[in-house]
């Protein structure tokens, strides 16, 4: 079940704030991490449809809907979720009172890759994932084999650190999650947040954020520039 304490621990990243407009998998995953450690992430999707990894399985029950997707469910845990129409003037006006100017770059070096991997994959592959992995990190380096679903679930430091932890969705009903990737003895994580159903920060975000009344609410979603309804015949 969620937390509902959860806001009362501090956490590394309780005094950040993000503005989360990505979709699909690398993104969403990036923000997963500020959000799981205290950063209040809010997450932006588009009216009617909502991030595209919604449409992506595998689904509860192999029921494909937007608010069942494995995928979508598990990367945006810990995440307030709102719905807004960038294509709009309106929208854009919304987006700039809530956003501010400050950029982040990103920077990784593939410049060895061949180098590395002629050296070192001739001998990784005669070994088991297992063997391979408890290896590398005996001699102090950073790396994991390539993991199935049911190798990961299985996993027996996995289960010995209590990584995963049981959330409750009222669509997608009771599964276990994936936790947190390291724990911090001071701060320590706490079973998060849902993933969010399409606009279900709506209120909070343009209501006690920016101050609209339920007048300028009603006008934003019959314009279309929010909403929390999905286009019929979308999923």
């Amino acid at each position: 079940m969620e937390n509902n304490d959860q806001e009362e621990i501090r956490r590394p990243l309780d005094k950040v704030k993000v503005l989360d407009l990505t979709h699909y998998i690398a993104g969403p995953c990036c923000t997963k991490l500020l959000a799981d450690y205290g950063a209040e992430v809010i997450k932006i999707e588009k009216p009617g449809e909502g991030d595209g990894a919604r449409r992506l399985g595998p689904f509860f029950n192999d029921e494909p809907h937007p608010d069942k997707s494995g995928l979508f469910l598990h990367l945006n845990t810990n995440k307030k979720g709102i719905t807004l129409n960038l294509k709009t003037e309106t929208g854009v006006k919304i987006f700039r009172v809530l956003a501010d100017d400050r950029r982040f770059e990103y920077l990784t070096d593939l410049s060895h890759k061949d180098e590395f991997e002629d050296l070192f994959l001739p001998r990784i592959i005669q070994q088991t994932k297992r063997e391979a992995t408890e290896k590398a990190q005996k001699v102090g380096v950073s790396g994991a084999g390539l993991h199935t679903p049911q190798d990961v679930v299985n996993d027996r430091r996995l289960k010995e650190s209590e990584f995963f932890f049981e959330l409750d969705h009222p669509e997608a009903g009771t599964h276990p999650y994936p936790g947190f990737i390291w724990k911090m003895s001071r701060t320590p994580p706490v079973a998060g947040r849902l993933a969010p159903c399409l606009g279900e920060h709506n209120d909070y975000v343009y209501r006690v954020l920016l101050g609209k009344s339920e007048e300028q609410m009603r006008q934003l979603t019959e314009e279309g520039h929010i909403g929390t309804d999905y286009i019929p015949g979308d999923h």
